[in-house]
């Protein structure tokens, strides 16, 4: 019996000294030098040291978005809610009490008489926090009605919040009441807002700064000053002065216009966020899986990301890399690595001249608003308006795209992305306020698709290049209320193009007059899947890729960020709509309608590859950062463009073209392009809008639908009077203003004249890399 027990307890102390020898194997070999790193690790102090964000600039130069050094007032609530000034004017009574008559005094007093105390020291520290934020308003220089106005708003702002927790609280209570239970309640207190200081005044001096944080030590509880990096923006508010001699005549004016811009550049800059979101940690962490640094990773706190526009599309670029300070504790080493200030970024974008054409769309200009020639007169009457009053400022859109490089000069998106306060006054519950409509917002094209159709069945070979078809007024025989052309009405006497021509029309006629016929019959001749296919080539339903960024879901699929591709039937569509029996759908492809809808960017890039004799060169908005790539080319006939562009050019400059003229109330016909030594292509659009959806209360519910109306486009080539080809492509669009011509063509022409205005229809003649505004002044950022 003993041996066996000795037997045992040799065989358990022998089973003990295997598992700690594995286990000191396993610590001391197998995990040893994994193990001294992280007790190196452990010894090592790492301070890290912060990054400045690069800047981004327009292409002449001029700073759009830094970073800078912020100094921000905040206040704590008690001392904005007047709560410091009563526990103050209460503790002051006290220990004056307490001093005088000892401890038990102050409890002798009784509620009415310790209230009777406070009331007595409070006009003491109110007039102390009465000090405190007249040397707020004087050094902010906001003065101190303007103080009094936010704390007004901080105090309302967190009155509501607390009577919501509180109703919140209450219907908790009432709950568990219903529910019988016996626990206790959660305990009511003050709710966050009320126990934290909020900021009242952002971006003080300097010397504002150091002397109300010394003033916010001196009296504890009160205010503080905030030391933080802010993204400056200098064109966060712009000024242009807009010349209205050449508008038409109801509006034209000697005298210029003065016109604050809200954030002109804002959807194309984007914004900065200072919160960081677990996917961008899991994206690109501080601290990877094996414990090293990426200086250029997030943190979950204290850590801004670009969240929009290119910003966020940028962000590798403009973040930069953090530095550090790492100390060893045991040795004392010290070793520093320098922190790397972000890249900068240039844009293609024109500050001055994307002011001047986002001034366009002010409604103090009334350019972009309804107007009576936009209907028009018949027999000296006003025609019907179709847009109830007040309609306010057209939403719409305006890109300039340079022909020969791609990059886009301005992109212009009315109203801006946040510009909630420039909507139209009789609001629309599906506004699209937060869509910037040069890249996102995609519409039928109407008729500016008729040049591209027309050079596409010429190198599709299904058209001659010199081609001619009758305008018969409608495409179908014996249906004459279907696929007619626009001018085979009742208000033109049910007439033709042949007829006004005198016979069939050359390609020419058949732009310039906006025959739909002509196109109907080049539609039939290509079918729908070889147009569909030919506008694909054009660049239709694919994102471009305009220097927004991309963003991959996870199958691996790109889509670019910020960025429309336009929408085409599929095939499948297509042959469901063929074995219908629907003979229309297919043939009003032709004059841009059906389901069929493109942006303005890829309206503008069209119309610039067309310039360019099928030369595809994808637009940007960066200019720099991208190899030229070996630009490819659609196979188009060179004698379908020239002709192509010459009906564009009688579109504008001949008296019948849709967009030579209004048309005023005495009959006079006014020029729309009428600029100097400038020659103009262009096509007028009138496409088919979806209805609008009214909200005339603004409370987010649609109170009317308005169907019937139609968007207004133009787009057109310039260039200077004489040259071969045309300089810059230029697009607008205003929706549910009717006719191109009359509502998107002027703006169009004011357009141009800022082109003008800037110097680049000149630099067209001579370097457009070192053209400059020849009227800079006249933009203040």
């Amino acid at each position: 019996m003993f041996h066996r027990r000795v037997l045992t307890l040799a065989a358990v102390f022998l089973l003990v000294l295997v598992v700690l020898g594995s286990q000191l194997a396993r610590l001391g070999v197998v995990e040893g030098a994994e193990r001294l790193e992280q007790a190196r690790r452990r010894l090592d102090r790492v301070d890290l040291l912060p990054t400045v964000r690069g800047s981004i600039l327009d292409r002449h130069g001029r700073l759009l978005a830094e970073d800078r050094v912020s100094h921000d007032l905040a206040a704590e609530f008690e001392f904005i809610s007047g709560a410091w000034a009563l526990d103050r004017a209460a503790e002051s009574a006290r220990r004056r009490v307490v001093d005088a008559d000892g401890r038990a005094a102050w409890s002798a007093l009784g509620a009415d008489g310790r209230r009777d105390a406070t009331l007595a020291e409070l006009p003491a520290w109110t007039a102390e926090a009465d000090r405190i934020w007249d040397a707020v308003a004087m050094a902010s220089g906001l003065g101190r009605a303007e103080i009094e106005r936010r704390l007004d708003r901080i105090r309302a702002d967190v009155g509501r919040l607390a009577l919501a927790v509180e109703d919140r609280r209450d219907a908790v209570e009432a709950r568990r009441a219903a529910e019988g239970r016996l626990d206790a309640p959660p305990p009511r207190g003050p709710i966050r807002e009320e126990t934290v200081a909020h900021v009242v005044v952002e971006g003080l001096p300097d010397a504002a700064a150091i002397d109300l944080e010394r003033l916010g030590l001196e009296v504890e509880d009160t205010i503080s000053v905030r030391h933080r990096i802010r993204r400056h923006r200098p064109w966060s508010e712009a000024v242009a002065i807009v010349e209205r001699r050449g508008l038409p005549s109801p509006i034209r004016s000697d005298t210029p216009l003065e016109i604050v811009v809200s954030d002109p550049l804002g959807s194309i800059i984007g914004r900065v966020g200072d919160e960081v979101w677990a996917e961008d940690v899991e994206r690109r962490p501080l601290r990877r899986e094996d414990g090293s640094l990426d200086l250029g990773g997030y943190r979950a706190i204290e850590d801004r990301i670009g969240r929009t526009g290119v910003e966020a599309a940028m962000e590798d670029r403009l973040r930069g890399r953090r530095g550090l300070i790492r100390r060893n504790l045991q040795s004392g080493e010290r070793e520093r690595v320098e922190p790397r200030r972000g890249d900068d970024v240039v844009l293609s974008i024109d500050a001055a001249l994307q002011t001047r054409v986002a001034a366009l769309f002010a409604e103090e200009l009334e350019l972009a608003v309804p107007q009576q020639w936009h209907a028009g007169w018949s027999r000296g009457e006003p025609r019907p308006r179709t847009l109830p009053e007040p309609w306010g400022a057209f939403a719409g859109a305006a890109v300039v795209l340079d022909v020969e490089t791609g990059e886009v000069l301005a992109a212009v998106s009315s109203p801006d992305l946040g510009g909630g306060d420039d909507l139209p006054r009789l609001r629309q519950a599906d506004s699209g306020d937060a869509t910037m409509r040069a890249f996102e917002g995609v519409y039928p094209p109407g008729s500016i698709l008729k040049p591209i159709v027309y050079a596409s069945a010429v190198a599709a070979g299904v058209h001659p290049v010199d081609g001619a078809i009758d305008c018969t007024g409608h495409f179908f025989p014996n249906l004459t209320d279907v696929a007619r052309c626009w001018i085979y009405r009742d208000r033109y006497g049910l007439t033709t193009h042949t007829a006004q021509f005198g016979g069939p029309l050359p390609i020419e006629e058949a732009i310039s007059r906006s025959c739909n016929v002509y196109f109907y019959e080049l539609a039939r001749r290509l079918g729908p899947v070889r147009l569909l296919e030919w506008l694909r080539r054009f660049g239709l339903d694919a994102r471009i890729g305009v220097g927004f960024g991309w963003r991959f879901d996870e199958s691996g699929t790109a889509s670019a960020i910020g960025e429309h591709g336009g929408l085409l039937p599929s095939h499948e569509a297509i042959e469901k709509i063929q074995a219908s029996g629907d003979r229309v759908t297919p043939i009003i492809l032709g004059i841009g309608q059906g389901p069929i809808a493109w942006t303005p960017l890829q309206a503008a890039n069209a119309f610039a590859i067309l310039a360019r004799n099928g030369e595809i060169r994808d637009p940007t908005i960066l200019r720099d950062g991208r190899g030229r790539e070996t630009p490819t080319r659609l196979p188009l006939d060179a004698r379908s463009v020239d002709r192509a562009l010459e009906g564009l050019r009688q579109a504008v400059g001949e008296s019948h073209g849709t967009g030579h003229h209004l048309t005023m109330e005495d009959g006079r016909r006014e020029p729309i392009f009428e600029i100097d030594g400038v020659e103009i292509w262009g096509k007028t659009g009138t496409a088919q809008a979806p209805p609008a959806r009214l909200d005339r209360d603004g409370d987010g519910d649609v109170d009317e639908i308005l169907g019937g109306l139609e968007h207004a486009w133009f787009v057109g080539l310039v260039g200077r009077t004489g040259a071969s080809r045309p300089r810059f492509a230029v697009a607008v669009v205003l929706e549910h203003a009717g006719s191109g011509g009359r509502a998107a063509g002027p703006v169009a022409a004011a357009v141009v004249e800022a082109l003008v205005a800037e110097g680049y229809l000149e630099a067209a003649a001579r370097d457009p890399e070192t053209a400059q505004s020849t009227r800079s002044e006249e933009i203040r950022g």
